[in-house]
């Protein structure tokens, strides 16, 4: 019996396929899809990516104004240690970032106020980042927001200031004649 209900299945549709197609059972599906695809999609597809390219423009300009804020201060962050931190003139408080490792710590001195002591601490500072001339060139444009941590203050103040500025060409700085004029 099981055998004449499945000949009585094939046999309805086999009818049903007959009136598109005179094929056998398979053929006449994919022709007809295939069809019924070629008509309507191209009718179909024109408009979905217009909705959406309409619903993308409606919320474009509230998204573009915060996205120009951002990038402002992205400009500033000029050391590469800087990259993964916030930018220096962002931070207040206790906790500040040191300028040549980017570590975040409360225990951080910033640059001396004092000229003299502020461009014998450049010197040295200079002196110890010969191989990172970027970061040294970043330091120049931003002196009044580099900070460093102990540990780069004591290496720092253990090397010979004579010796060190005398072995660096102090002109890669941006005001070279002052800080001369200054350490000596």
């Amino acid at each position: 019996h099981c055998s004449a209900t499945m000949d009585d299945h094939t046999y309805a549709m086999d009818q049903s396929m007959e009136e598109s197609g005179d094929m056998d059972d398979d053929p006449p599906i994919l022709a007809d899809e295939t069809q019924w695809r070629a008509e309507e999609n191209p009718m179909e597809f024109p408009e979905d990516p217009a909705t959406i390219s309409i619903q993308l423009d409606n919320y474009e300009p509230p998204k573009e104004k915060p996205m120009e804020v951002e990038e402002a201060p992205m400009a500033d962050v000029l050391s590469p240690t800087v990259a993964d931190f916030p930018p220096l003139s962002v931070l207040s408080g206790a906790v500040r970032m040191c300028y040549l490792c980017g570590a975040v710590t409360a225990h951080v001195h910033a640059t001396p106020r004092n000229p003299k002591e502020r461009a014998a601490f450049l010197a040295r500072v200079i002196s110890s980042k010969k191989s990172d001339l970027f970061s040294v060139k970043a330091l120049g444009r931003n002196i009044a927001t580099a900070y460093f941590c102990v540990h780069h203050l004591r290496t720092l103040d253990e090397i010979p200031q004579e010796k060190q500025i005398g072995t660096y060409p102090l002109a890669m700085m941006d005001k070279p004649k002052n800080i001369k004029k200054k350490s000596k």
